[in-house]
Formats: C-alpha cells, sequence, structure tokens
C-alpha cells in the first residue's frame, strides 16, 4: 500500500486531475470508485469518512469535489455551502447516488427482459441491448461480453431454440464477438426465409397440378 502523500505538498488542481471523471448524474458509481483511492493518497479519506476532524482538510476535500462536478452538477454545491465536506458527500451520495443505483437496477431490469420480436431486424434489437450494455458501463456496472450475449440469447423467441442451442453448444461463444453473433442470426434467418419461399413455391406447384389434373 502506498504511503499518504503529505498535506503540506497538495497541489489540489493536480490531485483533481487524477479523477479521470466529472461527476453527472449518470456516472456516480464510477467517479466514487475512482475518488476514493485518490482521496486515501493524500490522507483525506478519512475526513469523508468522518472519523477525522481538520479544518484545512476539510476545506481541501470540499474543493476536491467541486473540482470534480460537472456543470449539471455543479449546483449541488450551493446546496451545501457552509457545510462540512462529509456533508457534502454524503448530501451527493443520497441525491445522486441513490438515483444511480435505481437506475441500474432498472437497466439490468430491461436487459434481463428484452425480447427479440418487438423490432423489425435483429440489428435493431442488438442495438438495443448494446445502448443498455453501453448505459450500464456508463453506471459503472459493465455487463461482459458473454453475459451480454446470454442475454441476447434468453431474449430470443421459441422459434428460435435451435439457433440458440447450438450457439450455445459453440466451443467459442465465451469468445464471440456481438458483431460475430449478429452475422449468425442474420445468416440463421436468411436460411429460414429461403426455406420458406421454397415452401410455399411447392405449395403453389402442387395447388397447379391438382387442378390440372381436375381439368
Amino acid at each position: 500500500m502506498a504511503e499518504a502523500v503529505p498535506q503540506s505538498s497538495i497541489d489540489i488542481n493536480y490531485v483533481a486531475e487524477l479523477v479521470p471523471v466529472r461527476l453527472t448524474r449518470e456516472n456516480y458509481l464510477i467517479w466514487k470508485s475512482t475518488f476514493i483511492p485518490v482521496l486515501k493518497t493524500y490522507n483525506l479519506f478519512n475526513i469523508i469518512q468522518g472519523t477525522e476532524q481538520c479544518p484545512s482538510k476539510d476545506n481541501i476535500c470540499r474543493i476536491l469535489i467541486s473540482k470534480t462536478l460537472s456543470e449539471a452538477t455543479l449546483p449541488y454545491i450551493t446546496k451545501c455551502e457552509g457545510s462540512s465536506a462529509r456533508d457534502l458527500w454524503l448530501y451527493l451520495e443520497k441525491e445522486i447516488g441513490e438515483a444511480a443505483k435505481s437506475k441500474v437496477r432498472w437497466l439490468r431490469t430491461r436487459m434481463q427482459t428484452l425480447k427479440y420480436g418487438l423490432t423489425s431486424w435483429p440489428s435493431d434489437y442488438f442495438e438495443s441491448a448494446k445502448q443498455i450494455a453501453d448505459k450500464l458501463a456508463v453506471a459503472g456496472c459493465p455487463v461482459s461480453n458473454s453475459e451480454l450475449i446470454a442475454y441476447i440469447l434468453d431474449g430470443l423467441p421459441w422459434d428460435y431454440k435451435v439457433f440458440v442451442t447450438w450457439t450455445r453448444k459453440r466451443k467459442d461463444v465465451d469468445h464471440m464477438s456481438l458483431e460475430e453473433l449478429h452475422d449468425l442470426l442474420v445468416r440463421d434467418e436468411y436460411k429460414c426465409a429461403v426455406k420458406g419461399a421454397v415452401g410455399v413455391a411447392c405449395l403453389w406447384l402442387i395447388i397447379r397440378l391438382c387442378r390440372s389434373k381436375g381439368e
């Protein structure tokens, strides 16, 4: 574990730049997870936890928090004017963090209940799944590629049972890309469409033959 940096050597602007994201209403979990290690490195995390009282450190923490906010969340500073850095931290957790967690739960529910058939093309279905996955990643709860593929396969209707079974038995399914799965589904639909067209043509031929015999 790295030693804490002395308070006297803290360059606030430099430290703020060590937090790679600016807090929005969408990325609280990522912001928090990247901010806490920085606070620990500079011996400031105890201030946020409320286990240490130091006015100068408290002021540094408040400034660091304010410098890592986006334009959309900067107004939260004014609502906590005069309060401690810990109070500001807890306020952000309540106002943004809880909403972020609720959104993650909602997005995961959407992913788990995603169904193919509501859209007209495989590309639309895959894009819907990808958009949900992207939002989960921004929220700090990324979905692995294999997990995303599993959700997509789960959302295919009963008509695709053979395709789903065949895909899951592939040795490379854990390393399959989203693009590869999309291409496989498109090919499968094309084959089914061709078979269907051939079936209709044969049926029409049989009807014509029956009619000609009747004549």
